[in-house]
């Protein structure tokens, strides 16, 4: 019996044995067929992106996102330009469209995105955003969304003095109705101005010109000076409408309800419902002309400056095929549409705008059909050697204007 317990036990434990190893076997064949992880290091300042690269990698089990996020495009910029003078740039980095993409083109760090993507998605671009990212006739970054300089109002407190900026149609009424604001609520609050404006004053001050020069020709070449920008001198110098050097605090003296107009992105607006939440009733409008015989933005939407961000693939990137991929997917219209509604941007494929998600959106919230109508025909303002002198210039020259009284 006991000899008959031991055989028993034996076979058991062979068997356990060939089933443990057989077991073992199945599972290295399946780790071994399982496809190899690509790692595609992507450096980006806007959080919808990162979720948008979550939501890839879920997808895609043979490919691993690292994202890097910056708090903001301008410290990302330094960052990018350090990595790539030391030679470990990512393989995709987020691009704002103001000036930093010229160097990493003119040095030969990027790849030129036209020559890789389908023409048809090309052609939807919306001109203004697609320019601001082309040079000498080519696509070096895919647009992901754009915005325009657009009003922001706080019209309880306009209403509340019997103000209304209906028929405001140029800068000059627009300083004669912030004036007659400030003379009636400051009396009340000292702490209330007539304008404030937030960081992105030399963009503002980009589409001041562009309204006295319809024409893009020699805008790159010409030397700016105080000359070019009497709108904006007349709001501080002779109206003093505006608290002079303080647009970092532009915004949060507006949230709380110490200013009538606030001058600013028109991405920004998500943000700003959130931040008054119901502190005020807040409007929304497109920036006024130069007079009323000059062309206006609420007719001429060319006069505006395509302001937004898009991607860029660099060529020391080891995994271009799986990155071009991810920029291919961020292309599709429903994460254009995805982005559009998680950012506040305009979509960069303009056939998104006729999407059932977004004309639902829009007709929930008319103000956001509004600005993507104007913003569709932003100017063509291509990439220049200049753009960043450009910048700094008008930067000098703002400040120039807000201290020299």
């Amino acid at each position: 019996m006991r000899k008959l317990a031991l055989v028993v036990s034996v076979a058991l434990l062979a068997g356990l044995i060939v089933y443990l190893y057989a077991l073992n076997k199945q599972r290295f064949d399946l780790i071994r067929e399982s496809p190899p992880q690509e790692t595609i290091e992507l450096w980006v300042s806007t959080p919808t992106l990162v979720e948008l690269a979550e939501q890839y990698e879920s997808k895609n089990a043979n490919v691993r996102i690292k994202t890097r996020y910056f708090y903001n495009d301008d410290v990302l910029l330094e960052e990018l330009y350090g990595a790539v003078s030391a030679g470990t740039p990512p393989d995709i980095a987020e691009i704002g469209s103001r000036y930093g993409i010229f160097p990493l083109i003119d040095m030969n760090h990027i790849v030129e995105l036209g020559s890789l993507l389908p023409p048809d998605l090309q052609r939807d671009l919306s001109p203004g955003i697609a320019s601001r990212f082309e040079y000498a006739d080519r696509l070096w970054a895919w647009p992901l969304g754009y915005a325009i300089p657009v009003l922001y109002s706080n019209k309880s407190l306009l209403e509340s003095n019997r103000f209304n900026l209906e028929g405001v149609d140029s800068w000059e009424q627009l300083w004669q109705f912030a004036t007659g604001l400030m003379g009636k609520t400051r009396q009340a609050n000292a702490a209330i101005w007539g304008v404030h404006a937030d960081m992105q004053m030399p963009w503002y001050l980009m589409t001041m010109y562009r309204q006295h020069h319809a024409s893009t020709e020699g805008q790159n070449t010409k030397k700016l000076t105080m000359d070019d920008f009497p709108e904006w001198e007349r709001a501080v110098r002779t109206y003093k409408l505006i608290p002079p050097l303080t647009h970092q605090l532009a915004v949060s003296q507006f949230v709380k309800g110490e200013g009538g107009v606030l001058l600013s992105s028109s991405e920004k607006l998500p943000f700003y419902e959130k931040l008054i939440a119901k502190k005020f009733e807040m409007d929304v409008r497109v920036l006024p002309g130069i007079g009323s015989q000059s062309s206006q933005l609420s007719t001429d939407g060319s006069s505006y400056v395509a302001g937004g961000t898009g991607l860029s693939l660099f060529r020391t990137s080891p995994h271009q095929e799986e990155s071009l991929a991810f920029i291919q997917y961020l292309a599709q219209m429903e994460q254009v549409v995805q982005f559009s509604l998680g950012t506040g941007y305009i979509p960069a494929r303009q056939s998104a705008m006729q999407s059932e998600q977004l004309q639902r959106h829009y007709t929930q919230q008319p103000i956001y059909r509004m600005i993507a109508q104007e913003g569709a025909s932003s100017g063509r303002i291509p990439v220049a050697r200049t753009d960043r002198e450009r910048w700094q210039t008008l930067q000098k020259i703002q400040e120039q204007i807000e201290t020299e009284q």
